[in-house]
């Protein structure tokens, strides 16, 4: 397997979110209120089903993203199925398909998942409106959203899953106080699932 260099194609990304980082005064809604921290932990903690549990999450993900589509990708263990949770417009979905089915990569990039299951490391972008050849690369067989978010989830340096997260809407949505929170977020989910 040949690892794609994302980090030329991401360069001038990363530079621009870390002068964002450095720059970006903090508003009261950018600010995450610790409150609101707790109260949706309490609420998945009450949830016994994984199904319920996963539901809450992944909206809660698109509400606090600013994202269109979320999606949580259950990697398991012994590389049989991977179970698929897709939020979008209000509704979740549930999907099984094998490790290796093609169908797989309609619902997410295969490179963004090569590439995230593969190194463990998230991949952003926030500007996918502006021109770059890599993109169409990237999104070989998608229309591209306007800014999209692959986070590992992680126990004990082991990937359990994959959170996808895109904008179809705005570019620029995963600001830094946003992304931080996203990385807390999911640090806490793989305590859940």
């Amino acid at each position: 397997f040949e690892q794609p260099d994302f980090n030329s194609l991401f360069q001038c990304q990363k530079s621009e979110t870390e002068k964002q980082e450095k720059d970006a005064p903090k508003t009261s809604s950018e600010i995450i209120d610790t409150a609101t921290v707790i109260d949706y932990f309490q609420s998945l903690s009450k949830e016994l089903k994984i199904e319920d549990l996963i539901t809450k999450i992944l909206s809660m993900l698109a509400k606090n993203s600013g994202a269109t589509r979320s999606i949580l990708l259950m990697l398991p263990a012994d590389k049989a199925d991977i179970n698929i949770y897709e939020h979008q417009e209000g509704r979740v979905s549930q999907y099984t398909l094998p490790e290796n089915d093609n169908q797989l990569y309609r619902i997410i990039p295969r490179k963004i998942f090569n590439y995230v299951q593969n190194t463990g490391k998230e991949l952003m972008f926030n500007s996918l409106s502006e021109s770059n050849s890599g993109i169409d690369e990237l999104f070989h067989d998608f229309q591209p959203p306007l800014a999209f978010l692959a986070l590992p989830l992680k126990k004990e340096e082991k990937l359990l899953a994959i959170i996808y997260l895109e904008s179809s809407l705005m570019t620029d949505i995963f600001t830094p106080q946003r992304l931080e929170f996203m990385r807390n977020f999911s640090a806490q989910i793989s305590i859940f699932i």
